[in-house]
């Protein structure tokens, strides 16, 4: 359906949002490097890697890696992540402050899926 738009000279067709596309699903290759942003916004790094928990076959957590010079990474339960389709990357509620405050893990050595809820 086309809306229009009048104006005191012609009626000219209004510019549409084009569709999005939500995913029912994604692979692990297309999740990583996607950008997390806030709701505000902020850039809060990109997704680094997957943690999959083998017992109930789900992702347990994303590894997020945050900063520009020195890599901070975040274990971030699956359940506080969203997928933004429109702007092609995930959502998290937290603060680029509340992250520079917190203490990062060592990406080389994750935690165990139970640890991190």
């Amino acid at each position: 359906m086309m809306h229009m738009v009048h104006t005191s000279e012609s009626t000219i067709p209004a510019p549409q949002q084009p569709a999005v596309t939500i995913p029912r699903g994604l692979v692990a290759s297309e999740i990583t490097g996607k950008k997390v942003r806030n709701r505000a916004g902020e850039d809060l790094g990109k997704i680094h890697d997957l943690m999959m928990d083998l017992e109930s076959g789900g992702i347990s957590y994303a590894i997020v890696s945050y900063g520009t010079i020195m890599h901070k990474y975040f274990a971030v339960p699956w359940t506080e992540l969203s997928f933004n389709p429109a702007e092609d990357e995930f959502l998290w509620d937290v603060t680029q402050d509340a992250l520079n405050a917190r203490d990062g893990i060592d990406k080389d050595h994750p935690p165990a899926p139970f640890e991190v809820r």
